[in-house]
This record gives C-alpha cells, sequence and structure tokens, in this order.
C-alpha cells in the first residue's frame, strides 16, 4: 500500500500552525537529552543559546535538525 501526500500552501500553513501552536520545548542547563544518530548518547546540557539564523543550540551545536522560519531574521530568508 503506498501513502502519498501533497503539500499544498494550505496544508503548509496548517502545519505550521499546530506545530507552532502545540510543540514547546522547555530546556534548561542542567538537563539531559539524548543526542547522536540513534538518539542513544545522553548529554547534560551545559550553555543553551541562539546562533546567527534565531535557531536554538546548545553546548555550541544545533538543537533542531531543521530551522524553524519564523525565527530566521528577514534579510536572511
Amino acid at each position: 500500500m503506498k501513502l502519498s501526500c501533497v503539500l499544498t500552501e494550505d496544508n503548509n500553513k496548517q502545519i505550521l500552525s499546530i506545530i507552532s501552536d502545540k510543540f514547546s520545548i522547555i530546556l534548561n542547563e542542567g538537563d539531559i537529552i539524548l543526542t547522536g544518530k540513534f538518539k542513544n548518547k545522553k548529554t547534560v546540557i551545559k550553555k543553551l543559546g541562539i546562533n546567527d539564523k534565531g535557531q536554538p543550540i546548545f553546548n555550541g551545536k544545533n538543537l533542531l535538525t531543521f530551522r524553524i522560519v519564523k525565527l530566521i531574521p528577514e534579510n536572511e530568508t
């Protein structure tokens, strides 16, 4: 069985709305997160920040593997 999904501009707006309304991450220094390819390596957050693209980083590394468009500065898009 094949499942296909066509993303239209309306679908994209709905997805972004759902993510922005329902998705929040509360992290503090000292919290432990799972990192690595298989998310099996425990890493303690020592430093939280924001990179030049406006995306969240921890310990100098990207927190997310995707970019949040509304956090990117206007001159970058």
